[in-house]
């Protein structure tokens, strides 16, 4: 049964069944008995609602007992239990977030003209924000709003006739434009850097204009040295310096002393950041690495340094953010790529036991055949990795191309050449209907399938390939490049690189 008010009970725990039952029992939210009823009929299929029992005819017997069955009633009382869920889920968001109902109980008491209840509030709010260590950009957008109605209950209650009270008033607007400047410049760099960050795999070059449009105008790195030296609060400093520092790093990728001044300062100010700060900015530094790790730069160097980043990361929970406490599956692909690279092949299956059960339940199992795979591909038991790769459900794995990338080669390991073929074809039409891949995404994996087009001639044609050019450029940003190239090897195909 396909329903909104159905897939909003899907997600209720146990204890959130019992407290809506409540939540319907009270006449200030709920007065209908019918509303009553098909919630607690509801709930007899909690929680997968999928019973063959479960429809709209049952429904309506179960809530009025020798009435014919009237769909209008039944549709209109699911459209008044979903407003209910809406506005039980809302309570619970605000019971939640403290700061957020403070903020809104302000504007009420200023509707109401209870100034003396604004000035109580606001120094409780202040006070709790200040004792909060964790900086964040909320941290900075709720100082920002208390701030603000700090300046509009000056303008409303004082009569500003004194040097004091001009003083004041000059320095609450300050105070006011601080904070804002605070969100403004750290989320504006955290927005550009997840942009730059999308940008490699998905065609996002036009989402890049406006932003990139702003940093040309504004000098980011000036404006955060004066606001750091201008911070009357460490945690503020210590938050500020680590931007300055990411900005430094990325803008000389060359000065690797940048890099380890960064990940020295966010080891520093470990306490002072918040979940998704922190999760943020270890991000920076793994890209960083894998930025050298492509340009073939101290290549071996950064692969550790990558491992070590990663073994912190899990050790610390660092993947764990504000609205999640999943691994983003981007970032357990690149601790399994990453540790298959290094060889560490028990660490991997101790990772992949441990870790896949903290990913998303609906992308878990997909990923731990994935997983699987991979591992037994690197250990080159490719009929154990196709294995895996047949478990997988294709039209939900989000790593469509790791996945033919590793189909390919596998049958090519086992010397079915008329699949590879087959499965190449393919391939390439998937490549030019995806429009979501960015042009050089779409470029390396076409690279890629020419060169196993090329073996699999050079193994069942009589013209043999004695080499292939290459740009020089090319090579760190293939998918798995070291296996093209033992194969180019074993076949006596020189692979010749030429410059860009």
């Amino acid at each position: 049964m396909v329903n909104n008010a159905i897939d909003i009970l899907k997600t209720f725990s146990r204890e959130d069944v019992k407290q809506f039952e409540v939540f319907l029992n009270s006449p200030f939210f709920n007065k209908s008995k019918k509303l009553i009823k098909l919630y607690k009929t509801l709930t007899k299929f909690y929680p997968h609602f999928n019973s063959k029992f479960l429809s709209e005819q049952k429904l309506s017997e179960a809530i009025s007992p020798g009435l014919d069955y009237n769909r209008y009633t039944i549709n209109r009382l699911f459209h008044d239990l979903y407003n209910c869920e809406e506005k039980y889920l809302l309570i619970k968001s605000l019971e939640r977030n403290s700061l957020q109902s403070q903020d809104l109980l302000r504007g009420e008491f200023f509707r109401r003209r209870l100034y003396k209840l604004v000035e109580k509030n606001i120094m409780h709010v202040k006070n709790n924000l200040e004792a909060h260590n964790s900086i964040d950009a909320d941290h900075y957008l709720n100082m920002f709003k208390l701030s603000t109605d700090v300046c509009n209950l000056f303008t409303i209650t004082s009569s500003k006739n004194n040097s004091s009270q001009i003083k004041k008033k000059s320095e609450d607007i300050s105070e006011r434009a601080k904070f804002i400047t605070y969100f403004f410049v750290t989320e504006m760099i955290r927005e550009y850097e997840n942009l730059l960050t999308h940008e490699k795999t998905y065609n996002t070059e036009k989402d890049l204009v406006f932003v990139k449009d702003i940093f040309a105008v504004f000098d980011f790195e000036e404006v955060l040295r004066k606001l750091i030296l201008s911070a009357e609060n460490s945690s503020y400093s210590a938050n500020l310096s680590a931007y300055l520092s990411m900005l430094l790093t990325f803008s000389e990728p060359g000065n690797v002393a940048n890099y380890y001044k960064y990940k020295r300062s966010l080891h520093n100010s470990l306490n002072d950041l918040s979940a998704d700060e922190k999760r943020f900015h270890f991000g920076r530094l793994i890209r960083y690495c894998m930025l050298k790790r492509e340009t073939g730069d101290m290549h071996t160097k950064f692969d550790l340094e990558l491992f070590n980043i990663y073994e912190f990361i899990l050790k610390n929970e660092i993947f764990k953010s504000s609205v999640t406490n999943y691994m983003p599956v981007e970032l357990y692909r690149s601790i399994l790529l990453n540790a298959l690279r290094l060889k560490k092949y028990k660490w991997t299956i101790e990772f992949i036991k441990k870790y896949s059960k903290s990913l998303k339940p609906d992308k878990s199992k997909n990923i731990f055949y994935y997983s699987k795979a991979e591992y037994y591909f690197h250990r080159r038991m490719y009929k154990d990795a196709r294995h895996n790769l047949q478990k997988i459900t294709f039209d939900e794995f989000m790593y469509k191309m790791d996945y033919r990338n590793l189909m390919l080669i596998a049958s090519y390991e086992l010397k079915e050449y008329e699949s590879v073929i087959d499965m190449i074809d393919s391939y390439k039409h998937f490549l030019s209907n995806d429009d979501s891949l960015s042009g050089n995404s779409r470029k390396r994996h076409r690279r890629f399938i020419n060169l196993i087009r090329t073996l699999v001639m050079h193994k069942t044609s009589a013209n043999k390939v004695s080499s292939y050019f290459m740009k020089k450029d090319l090579v760190c940003d293939l998918p798995h490049s070291n296996w093209i190239t033992e194969k180019f090897a074993q076949c006596g195909i020189e692979i010749t690189l030429k410059k860009s």
